[in-house]
């Protein structure tokens, strides 16, 4: 009777951390999906969309400049041209309301320049605002080929 209550104990605190390591997974997942769906709405050229996922604070890091959301809507891709994006994401944490993350950022794209390929290292703050992960703040390095 004593080994039965061990072994009940010994699982249920297995199952307990299996539990608590799905939940962070799925909030880890939650936000790499938030990222994916902000590159994705700001290559659809959709400024109202684009708008909704991000905090009114929202700030943009790219190249070595501080850009506004004004600045970024207007670094927006030209009608008709094409990317696609592969992330690497190499780490996410999230506390509370907020959650951080850093990726490597491949991209293919195709416009009225032609064709290449392009990586960023990127990294991100994004608040949670309702159950909705919002941008806070992105910065952009692009990785310059050697």
């Amino acid at each position: 009777m004593k080994r039965r209550g061990v072994l009940m104990g010994i699982a249920g605190s297995c199952a307990t951390d299996l539990s608590a390591q799905s939940s962070r997974s799925s909030s880890a997942n939650d936000v790499h999906a938030a990222i994916r769906n902000y590159y994705a709405v700001w290559q659809s050229r959709d400024v109202s969309r684009y708008r909704d996922l991000l905090t009114d604070d929202y700030m943009l890091l790219e190249n070595g400049e501080r850009m506004t959301v004004e600045d970024d809507v207007k670094m927006m891709p030209r009608s008709g041209s094409q990317r696609s994006d592969v992330f690497d994401f190499h780490a996410t944490e999230i506390v509370g309301e907020i959650a951080y993350a850093h990726w490597f950022l491949k991209s293919k794209i195709v416009d009225e320049k032609g064709s290449g390929e392009r990586r960023w290292l990127e990294s991100s703050v994004l608040r949670r605002s309702q159950g909705i992960w919002k941008v806070a703040l992105l910065h952009s390095t692009r990785i310059e080929k050697k």
